[in-house]
């Protein structure tokens, strides 16, 4: 009984995700690479407000194509056109389209290597994406620093504080580096809360499944008027916890 059990639940899986895996692969890649070249086009115009809808219908759109929607709470916490230090926690390669489809003009700050992939490139480049090679000290505190000048441009910046993505789906301790940012910058922290996005592709796997509802929630904001105050290790511990659920008291 047990096994014949064992046996529907593998069938059920593999229902679930082999169309999801072709469908991301298949369909998704061709769409990503027409959306970028759009993207390309209004760059050359300067479109900025094409490119903030693109990138938010692509961050929908990934999830779409395997029959999953993203679903936002709090969004009432962030003001349209105002500057904040964006956190998430990481725990997949799709956090990044999960956070563009709710803040879609932020400056990512994140990995390097996403920058020698060959036309994607081109679109980190035309949304400020800032790489971060952390495994060189002296380039990653300059990302760090170019980061701050983005800020003091006006924009919002996006940073995956764990620093890599979580190997078992819980917030890890998180690293350092966004609190400077925060210091230098001076702006307001906005945690965001991403679920669902684990199961659906954790790091080291190939197949998609999208067996969970994929969830963005938008925390309200942590001012920096009551952060400054604090220890760095205050600040990364406080952060940790509400992006993994807790409610920020502010001092």
């Amino acid at each position: 009984m047990q096994e014949r059990s064992g046996s529907v639940q593998r069938l059920a899986s593999a229902v679930r995700v082999l169309p999801a895996t072709l469908s991301s692969y298949v369909l998704g890649y061709p769409l990503t690479t027409l959306l970028i070249l759009s993207c390309i086009a209004a760059d050359l115009v300067n479109a900025r407000g094409y490119i903030r809808r693109c990138a938010a219908f692509w961050g929908r759109l990934v999830f779409w194509l395997v029959g999953r929607k993203v679903h936002v709470q709090g969004r009432e916490h962030r003001v349209e056109g105002r500057a904040y230090l964006v956190l998430a926690n990481h725990s997949s390669m799709y956090d990044i389209p999960a956070l563009l489809a709710v803040v879609p003009d932020v400056a990512l700050v994140g990995r390097e290597k996403l920058t020698r992939i060959p036309v994607f490139r081109r679109l980190l480049k035309i949304i400020r994406y800032v790489p971060i090679n952390t495994e060189e000290i002296r380039k990653a505190r300059g990302a760090i620093t170019e980061a701050v000048r983005r800020a003091e441009e006006g924009c919002s910046i996006g940073m995956f504080p764990e620093g890599t993505r979580t190997p078992d789906g819980r917030v890890q301790k998180l690293k350092r580096g966004f609190v400077y940012v925060l210091r230098e910058s001076r702006l307001d922290l906005l945690p965001v809360t991403i679920r669902g996005t684990f199961a659906f592709k954790p790091k080291g796997r190939f197949t998609m499944d999208p067996r969970d509802r994929i969830e963005v929630t938008v925390h309200p904001p942590m001012e920096i008027a009551g952060l400054v105050r604090l220890t760095d290790d205050e600040i990364m511990e406080k952060v940790r916890t509400v992006l993994d659920g807790g409610v920020y008291a502010a001092q």
